[in-house]
């Protein structure tokens, strides 16, 4: 945990047994592999992702809808320096674009470009073991240094999935309940809005009858006064 900053955010890493060993393959995906969060295919980048490996991830989408997949092709320091690095490097990222959009069509093409890294897990270990030391990294190879970006953008990429998908799962409960709560506040106070827009038009009706009743009544009088007036004065004469 002092070492990795994920590990103390509650994160569990599980390394999958031997995928070809048919017997407990599904036992194993139920017991492991029915509430993970992400999956990480780490492929050997001098070959093409093996068929095993397929049907592994195969038997995982049959049983969650759409997980999430990263697929990291390691060992790319390997083809340092070699005139078709480019040129394999793009059969490979086809072939996983395939096989993440068409074959188990848990992403789009574009969404699965960006869950395709090449990277050197050993140049990386090597690299945050000198900065653990607070030295310079001490590694030779050709262009390691972009390899260890493409590493770190994994990272974050794993991280920002991680994060989302906690929000999902661990919060979308509370997030439900709460969703409840101001809900029923809402529909509360949309009663009382009623209930008092109901009552003031009640209030505004009863008073424009008083005010009708009150200016009867001062009519009334009036007239009671003028009549009485004249009464006197014929009292008097």
């Amino acid at each position: 945990v002092e070492r990795c900053r994920l590990l103390g955010e509650e994160v569990v890493i599980i390394d999958s047994p031997g995928i070809d060993v048919e017997a407990d393959l599904d036992e194993w995906i139920d017991k492991h592999c029915l509430d993970s969060d992400v999956f990480v295919l780490v492929a050997n980048a001098e070959s093409t992702i093996m068929l095993t490996e397929k049907k592994f991830f195969h038997k995982v989408s049959e049983r969650l809808s759409n997980p999430n997949i990263f697929i990291l092709h390691n060992r790319w320091d390997a083809s340092a320096g070699d005139d078709q690095q480019d040129q394999v490097k793009n059969q490979h990222k086809e072939r996983a674009v395939a096989f993440l959009s068409s074959e188990l069509g848990v992403c789009t093409k574009e969404e699965a470009l960006d869950r395709i890294f090449f990277i050197s897990a050993k140049e990386a270990l090597q690299i945050r073991l000198q900065e653990a030391k607070g030295q310079p990294p001490n590694i030779h190879t050709e262009d390691y240094f972009n390899r260890y970006l493409e590493y770190q953008q994994f990272e974050k990429k794993l991280e920002h999935c991680l994060s989302s998908t906690a929000v999902r799962t661990k919060f979308a409960s509370h997030t439900s309940r709460g969703k409840d709560i101001v809900t029923r506040e809402g529909n509360m106070i949309g009663q009382l809005l009623d209930k008092a827009a109901n009552r003031r038009v009640e209030e505004g009706n009863n008073m424009k009858e008083l005010l009708d009743r009150l200016d009867f009544t001062e009519r009334q009088l009036e007239m009671m006064t003028f009549e009485m007036k004249d009464k006197i004065c014929a009292i008097v004469e």
